[in-house]
């Protein structure tokens, strides 16, 4: 199913896609915010929590700032683009590794991949 990328009635940006587990496709649903008048990303936690987001919807690096609530869509649709493009060229590298055989280089791109829905997470 292709990616849903919208805003609520509050501003918030709401993406909805398919990642591909180990176990077959999942739904993922993410929803993001950012004050008013601009300032950091903050991506809610399905416990309700608010947490900042990084570039490439990550949980870690360069924190994502906005000018405003207008500019958080275009913001949010770049980065999921770019996302989908890294987890891209990780199953691509993780392939090729895997047709040479070569595991440790599967080990470690494993470890540092973002294949886990983009959060940044270890495997």
């Amino acid at each position: 199913m292709r990616a849903k990328i919208r805003t609520n009635e509050v501003g918030w940006v709401i993406v909805e896609y398919d990642f591909e587990d180990y176990n077959g496709p999942i739904r993922i649903e993410r929803t993001f915010s950012c004050p008013p008048d601009g300032g950091y990303v903050l991506e809610r936690y399905p416990n309700g929590q608010w947490k900042q987001v990084c570039e490439r919807l990550a949980g870690m690096g360069n924190t994502l700032s906005c000018s405003s609530r207008d500019e958080l869509l275009p913001l949010i649709r770049r980065e999921y683009r770019a996302m989908r493009r890294i987890e891209k060229r990780e199953a691509m590298e993780l392939e090729a590794a895997l047709l040479r055989g070569d595991t440790q280089y599967m080990v470690r791109l494993l470890n540092e991949s973002v294949l886990d829905g983009g959060g940044g997470r270890k495997l």
